[in-house]
């Protein structure tokens, strides 16, 4: 690449040259110093405040070359999809925000020769030298950084080259805002793994709860069961029950007859009923002792023997 001479710049796309005096070598002599020197530094100081956020995998075992974006990024450079590949850097850019000088490189070029971008392409450029400085590009990169900041320049009001310092001023708010651009990039990326964590969480909650209502469901049912059971199995052993009485009354003397339990009674209650008095309550007991475990343990639609006088 020519070197500029003293007092022209070389032209820059369809600009006309322009000479310049002392104080405008000066100052472009400032502009230079500044930016080449002053602002690789600050954006090194910041990268490395960033370092230890979790933003670095270091777990990286792939170069950058064998990034699988990488790759396809290249492709579509060579098919003419510069929109397409430059999201694949970008990509590759995101994945290594520490480890991809090559990405950044063709990032630079793809904002600065198609997309027309000169800021995002001093950014790229900047980051590959900071990420590879002793690259056989680094001069063609800084060539590179010059022209896009004369593209930059071009677009901003006034006439070209004047009032640098202050231009100076605005471009490294521009590269502040592009940090910080960076910076909510990553911060929305982690936020979205966030989100998936949490919705992870609340599935993994709500199947957890569909298990716990299916046990409570079974649960009730099984205790409907059985208790739907138990009255089936007591009615078997009443109607047993009968068979049992009916034999022990045919032993029975002809001096008692029987009595079938009513919903309600009790031993006092029966002797009311058929002697005129609770009294004789025990007499029953008594001469039904095989039937009764205890004065308690009637059922209603026992048969009964009641002496008689």
């Amino acid at each position: 690449m020519a070197r500029p001479t003293r007092d022209r710049i070389p032209p820059c796309g369809h600009a006309k040259p322009i000479k310049l005096n002392v104080a405008g070598r000066v100052r472009l002599s400032v502009l230079n110093h500044i930016l080449f020197r002053t602002g690789p530094a600050i954006l090194a100081a910041l990268l490395l405040a960033f370092g230890g956020c979790g933003f670095y995998d270091t777990g990286e075992t792939l170069t950058e070359e064998q990034e699988r974006a990488f790759q396809r990024g290249k492709q579509l450079l060579r098919e003419g999809r510069q929109d397409d590949a430059l999201r694949s850097f970008l990509r590759v850019i995101d994945r290594r925000p520490r480890d991809a000088p090559e990405s950044h490189f063709e990032a630079a070029d793809i904002y600065l020769t198609h997309l027309e971008e000169p800021v995002e392409a001093i950014y790229h450029f900047r980051r590959y030298l900071e990420q590879k400085p002793n690259s056989p590009q680094a001069d063609l990169v800084r060539g590179q950084i010059n022209r896009a900041m004369k593209e930059f320049a071009r677009t901003l009001p006034a006439q070209p080259l004047q009032h640098t310092l202050e231009r100076l001023d605005l471009l490294a708010s521009i590269e502040e805002l592009e940090n910080e651009n960076q910076q909510l990039k990553r911060e929305v990326a982690g936020l979205r793994e966030e989100r998936e964590a949490l919705h992870a969480a609340v599935r993994d909650a709500e199947q957890r709860a569909e298990a716990a209502a299916r046990q409570i469901e079974d649960s009730r049912r099984e205790q409907t069961r059985q208790r739907e059971e138990t009255p089936r199995s007591q009615t078997a052993t009443a109607s047993a029950t009968p068979t049992a009485e009916t034999e022990r009354s045919a032993r029975t003397p002809s001096r008692s007859r029987t009595y079938t339990v009513e919903p309600g009674d009790n031993l006092y209650r029966i002797s009311a009923r058929v002697y005129g008095t609770g009294n004789r309550w025990q007499e029953i007991y008594e001469a039904n002792r095989d039937v009764l475990p205890n004065a308690n343990s009637v059922r209603a639609g026992m048969t009964l023997e009641i002496p008689l006088d």
